[in-house]
Formats: C-alpha cells, structure tokens, sequence
C-alpha cells in the first residue's frame, strides 16, 4: 500500500472521514481526543452537518437576544452616532431603492405626460382622498401630521399595491391638485379635442 503525504488531503474521502497516513486507508476522522459535543445524523453527509450548525447558530443568536434584548438597539443607536455618514448614505439608498420599487409597480412612468426620472415622481391618489389617507396613516404610527413620502410607499408596499393609485410627476401632481381635480396637460388635450 502506498501511504499518503501529510499534507496531502483526498478529495475523494467523505465528509468526516480521512485518508490514515500510515496504511492509506480510510477512518474516521478524529477530534484529538474530544467527544462529540453535537450528535450529527450522518458524520458522511456535509449537508447535514451544515444544516445542524445552522441550527446550533440559530438558537444561540437567539438566547442571546433573550438574555440581553437592548443590546441591538444600544448597538445601532451607537454605530449610527459613530457613523453619521455612513448611516445617512445607506438610509438614502435604502429609499431610492422603495420609491424605485413602488414606482415600477404603478408603471414607472407618469401617467400623464410620461416623465420617467425618479427624482420628479410621486404617488398620486386617483380619487383625490390623499390627504385623509395620509392622516389615516399618522393615525396608525401615532404621529400627529400626515405620512407622506417613505411611510405611504413603504404601506403600499406591505398592502400588495392596492388599486387606487397612479404614478404622476411633480408638475402634474400639483397641477392637478390646483386644477381642480384634472392635470393641465389633460386639461388643454380635453379642450382641443373639444374643438
């Protein structure tokens, strides 16, 4: 029999077994003298070792929030006072990132003349109740003026884009609530075609 290099490892052996390097044959690989602390259904099996590892994780992350449950909290209140730029710099992505998704949901575009920058695009209440909406969601978070902008994506999001809503850009946006209830755009193509 051949025996095989010290530092050589097979990549034929299963999980937990090895190469002995005496006589070249397969044996369990051993724990320098420590018994097992985790049973694992299948020492050969690496996904069920992985998977019991998971586990093991798991339930530790979670005694530990059990014993100590401000530590998260105190933790990123202080990383966000270290890291005032950082937390501003992930915060604004993290909402481009919502305004995107909720803006692609209705369309992605405004629904009256067409703009497709983000920056112009707003959410628009088809029926013009947005303002009671966005009392009604002051309401539910306890604040005492109206939620307009992430709070109002962020319930849309969570509600599976309700029906009722329409993407619109500034101009259009304002220009309807000034216009009565109809886009000035609108407005003129309403009035030529009347012609």
């Amino acid at each position: 029999m051949t025996t095989v290099e010290e530092n050589q490892i097979d990549p034929e052996a299963p999980y937990g077994w090895m190469i002995d390097r005496a006589t070249g044959q397969l044996r369990p690989r051993r724990r320098a003298g420590r018994p097992r602390v985790h049973q694992v259904a299948d020492d050969t099996d690496l996904g069920a070792h992985l998977a019991a590892r998971q586990a093991r994780r798991k339930k530790a992350r979670e005694n530990f929030r059990t014993r100590n449950p401000d530590y998260h909290s105190t933790y990123q209140a202080a990383w966000r006072e270290r890291n005032p730029g950082k937390y501003s710099e992930y915060n604004q992505k993290s909402l481009r990132k919502l305004k995107r998704e909720v803006m692609d949901a209705y369309g992605g575009a405004c629904s009256c003349c067409g703009e497709t920058e983000l920056a112009f695009l707003t959410i628009d209440h088809v029926n013009g109740d947005g303002a009671e909406h966005r009392r009604q969601l002051a309401a539910e978070v306890g604040s005492s003026w109206g939620q307009a902008g992430a709070p109002t994506y962020r319930w849309l999001r969570k509600n599976g884009f309700p029906e009722g809503f329409q993407v619109m850009c500034a101009n259009c946006n304002c220009g309807k609530q000034w216009n009565g209830g109809v886009c000035p755009h609108q407005q003129q193509v309403n009035e030529l075609l009347s012609k």
